[in-house]
């Protein structure tokens, strides 16, 4: 049938298969090409401002939490500021996306993961608040850690300052004090010099130089008095004077009987001076009267030999009593002063016997005035020893006065030098004490600072530990404390320190609850990006997907295209072929009768022209 055809009707039916294929292959073409096109019209619609959305909500949430990290760190409120600007374009992100979610079709997961991201967000922004809040508590805190260390180390310093200067002015004060007492115990042992000396001469008036030097005591005990405020050492003080006042009351006692006591002496003399002219007289007259009776006949010379005995006996008397009252002022003892008072008391006894056997007025008379003179004598020799005892006692009075002056000089010189030691002692305790107060108080602010500079709340928690050591100090501190002013600055310290404390205690809770809102802006930033990577996964995934469809697509076009090329060609060379010896072989079968046509031709030419030449 192809043979019987046409050579037009050939030509033609090759091409049209051409054609044909060329149609099919083209309608594959276009047809894989508008399934791309869908592809990439999704893509670029959907999935690609999906991808740009979620990169762009995460680079604002990495934007917010950058702001806020710097915001926590720094505490700046222009990091805080920007945090909030990001939040705007999270929000207008969201919006964004939101509007996306509405017309994208093929976005399934989105809405579920703006869900999340919105409320992350809103959560994030509420903790940003929070942190906001926080941060002024612990300005707050700072202020009052501040203020508070600002008092506790101005009182410590105070009190430090305080101390060293007492101490200065305590050693200066007890140095006075035990000058003033060196010149007091000075002044009692030259009264007690000046004293004795005054007895062993029997010099009243050196004595009484004694009783003025205690009564310019007064001077020093002022002195003493205006810069001593223990009790035990004005009691101290007050014994003293009240010693010596005793001991120059003794004295003066002393100067008035020892005065009244030389009248009695005095006296002695004049009775014993009496005494003995009176015996004298007497004797003497007993004598004349004797030696007339010598030459008198009848005269009773026995008597006047017993008179004459009697006298004498009263003239021994009056001798033995002189000899003791001597011998009792050499060696002042009142004993045998009363022994001789006693003895001479026995001359009345004498003249009780004499005047028995004397008949004559005038001898009479005389041993009357004996009498009387012994009397007088005896009276004297009594007031005296009175005034002797008495000076004994003023002695003994002087003598515990002057003891218990020197006692309670030794007594404040002493105390003032233990107290001088306790003093250096315990200033040097309280000054230590303070300085270690100081040093936990420095300690304590470092842990604060160095806690806050290292992020590290356990450096703070450390660092609180420290007051129950300030409790310690301020306890020994106080128990050697006793002046008002002082016992206040360590109130004050302490009160200072519990504030610090408290303001310590407020910021390491606000600190912890600061980083549990970091922790929680980290799990809501955390959130927000997950939920970004999710999104801008979920649209690479598509885009991914719709790429690798389009390739395939593209690639199956590709294989269809070349196959249907390859298989057109073939069929065109097959056709070409066909056509081709279809075509030729009638012209070579009409090339071959002409060619032998031609060759008859040109044989008969041959022959013509032959014939012709010939």
């Amino acid at each position: 049938m192809f043979k019987n055809m046409k050579l037009g009707t050939k030509i033609a039916f090759g091409f049209g298969v051409l054609i044909v294929i060329a149609c099919v292959l083209g309608g594959l073409a276009v047809f894989s090409m508008k399934g791309v096109e869908g592809q990439s019209i999704i893509l670029a619609e959907e999935y690609v401002p999906e991808v740009d959305v979620a990169v762009e909500l995460r680079g604002a949430a990495n934007r917010i939490m950058y702001e806020l990290r710097g915001y926590g760190f720094t505490e700046e409120k222009k990091y805080y500021d920007n945090a909030q600007k990001e939040f705007q374009a999270a929000e207008k992100t969201l919006a964004t996306a939101r509007e996306l979610e509405k017309k994208s079709p093929h976005l399934k997961k989105l809405k579920g993961q703006l869900d999340i991201a919105t409320k992350a967000i809103e959560e994030y922004k509420g903790l940003a608040q929070q942190t906001l809040e926080t941060n002024g508590k612990l300005a707050a805190n700072r202020k009052v850690l501040d203020e508070s260390a600002g008092k506790y180390m101005a009182n410590s310093g105070a009190f430090l300052a305080g101390q060293n200067e007492k101490f200065k002015i305590d050693l200066d004060e007890r140095q006075k004090k035990i000058k003033i007492v060196t010149d007091i115990g000075s002044v009692g042992t030259k009264v007690r010099v000046t004293n004795f000396k005054a007895q062993a001469t029997d010099d009243m008036a050196l004595m009484q130089q004694a009783v003025d030097l205690l009564a310019g005591l007064k001077k020093y005990t002022g002195e003493l008095r205006q810069i001593t405020r223990s009790a035990d050492d004005i009691k101290r003080i007050d014994d003293t004077e009240a010693a010596a006042e005793k001991y120059a009351k003794n004295m003066a006692a002393y100067i008035a009987t020892n005065k009244m006591m030389n009248a009695a002496g005095k006296k002695i003399d004049e009775g014993a001076a009496a005494y003995m002219k009176n015996c004298n007289d007497f004797l003497a007259g007993q004598n004349d009267k004797m030696s007339k009776e010598f030459n008198e006949q009848g005269a009773n010379l026995e008597e006047r030999l017993q008179k004459i005995t009697l006298v004498n006996d009263v003239i021994d008397a009056g001798n033995a009593a002189r000899v003791g009252n001597f011998k009792a002022q050499a060696l002042q003892d009142p004993k045998i002063m009363q022994e001789t008072i006693e003895k001479f008391k026995g001359v009345k006894e004498i003249t009780a016997n004499l005047r028995k056997i004397t008949r004559d007025d005038e001898d009479i008379k005389r041993i009357d005035n004996t009498e009387a003179a012994a009397d007088s004598y005896l009276a004297a020799m009594e007031e005296y020893l009175k005034n002797y005892l008495e000076l004994d006692t003023y002695r003994n009075e002087m003598d515990a006065a002057a003891g218990q002056y020197v006692a309670q000089c030794e007594e404040f010189l002493k105390g003032q030098q233990e107290k001088l030691t306790k003093d250096m002692m315990e200033r040097n305790d309280k000054i230590n004490i303070v300085n270690n107060i100081i040093d936990l108080g420095n300690a304590t602010r470092v842990g604060a600072f160095k806690s806050q500079a290292m992020r590290s709340p356990q450096i703070m928690e450390d660092a609180l530990k420290n007051f129950p050591k300030m409790d310690k100090e301020y306890q020994d501190l106080r128990a050697i404390t006793r002046l008002a002013e002082d016992l206040k600055r360590i109130d004050d310290v302490k009160a200072a320190g519990d504030s610090y404390k408290g303001g310590m205690t407020d910021f390491l809770a606000n600190w912890l609850v600061l980083q549990e809102l970091g922790t929680k802006r980290g799990e809501a930033g955390k959130t927000v990006i997950e939920a970004t990577k999710t999104t801008a996964d979920a649209g690479m995934k598509a885009t991914d997907k719709i790429a690798k469809e389009a390739v395939s697509s593209l690639s199956s076009a590709s294989m269809v295209m070349i196959i249907g090329l390859i298989t057109a060609l073939v069929v065109g060379i097959v056709i070409a072929i066909f056509i081709t010896k279809s075509i030729t072989k009638p012209i070579n079968r009409i090339i071959e009768g002409l060619t032998e046509g031609a060759e008859q031709v040109a044989s008969a030419s041959g022959q013509v022209s032959s014939s012709s030449q010939s």
